[in-house]
């Protein structure tokens, strides 16, 4: 499983998701989504545009975790 740490990096970054929302362009409901770990698909524009806004990279947004250890 691939689980996001979208809230930690937020955090870090002292931005709540409305502020990312406003700033990215991406709507609340999906950044909500991401950083609940309730989405099908992030698309690789919102990788980049979250990336650039929260100054991280993608390892630091993403996390692999095996079956076995949910």
């Amino acid at each position: 499983m691939i689980k996001t740490n979208l809230h930690i990096e937020l955090a870090k970054a002292r931005m709540t998701r409305k502020e990312l929302s406003k700033v990215t362009g991406i709507r609340e409901s999906t950044i909500s989504g991401y950083a609940n770990n309730k989405y099908v698909y992030i698309a690789k524009d919102h990788i980049d545009k979250i990336c650039r806004v929260l100054n991280c990279t993608p390892n630091d947004l993403f996390e692999y975790i095996p079956d076995d250890e949910e």
